[in-house]
């Protein structure tokens, strides 16, 4: 009697600690907003979350663009400060929890329209992208995007590549 009931209490309490253990890794609570810091270019992102797989990122940034200059009558590569405004649509997030891989901060692939507007030309872009991020460590975190997309700059609009790249770090 006393060998079963210890079996039993043995095997209640392996259990409890191994579904306890699988909870915890599937329950990743997302934070509201979060604040991102890249070093590659000089970038602050606010990310909101709108639902579980949703957020709203906003971004001032200064990114490299390229001008036409008239009093030398060429292009010429500038650095240009930029807003962004991108809804994204985490898409692989469950898939990422089953796998044991880390979704904290929306780690992850996902689908985005990207809004940008670039100063002091007032160049405008915007276009479907497909991008992952990924936190690295405590607070790091990497994102890159791409897609097609279109311009619309000096009263024309023409085809545009709209990309990203984020190396940096999680302020909160």
């Amino acid at each position: 009697m006393k060998r079963t009931f210890i079996t039993l209490l043995v095997i209640a309490i392996f259990t409890t600690s191994m579904t306890a253990q699988e909870r915890s890794q599937q329950e990743v609570i997302q934070p509201d907003l979060t604040i991102r810091l890249s070093l590659l270019f000089p970038q602050v992102s606010l990310e909101a979350k709108l639902s579980e797989q949703t957020t709203m990122v906003a971004g001032f940034w200064t990114g490299i663009s390229n001008y036409y200059d008239p009093v030398y009558q060429d292009y010429r590569v500038i650095f240009t400060p930029q807003v962004t405004l991108e809804p994204r649509y985490y898409f692989n997030l469950d898939t990422r929890k089953l796998k044991g891989k880390r979704t904290d901060n929306y780690s992850g692939a996902y689908l985005s329209f990207p809004f940008h507007v670039e100063f002091p030309e007032l160049k405008y872009n915007m276009g479907p992208c497909i991008g992952f991020q990924k936190t690295l460590g405590h607070r790091g975190y990497i994102n890159m995007s791409i897609g097609p997309g279109v311009a619309y700059y000096e009263d024309q609009v023409r085809p545009d590549i709209i990309s990203s790249f984020g190396l940096g770090f999680i302020l909160n």
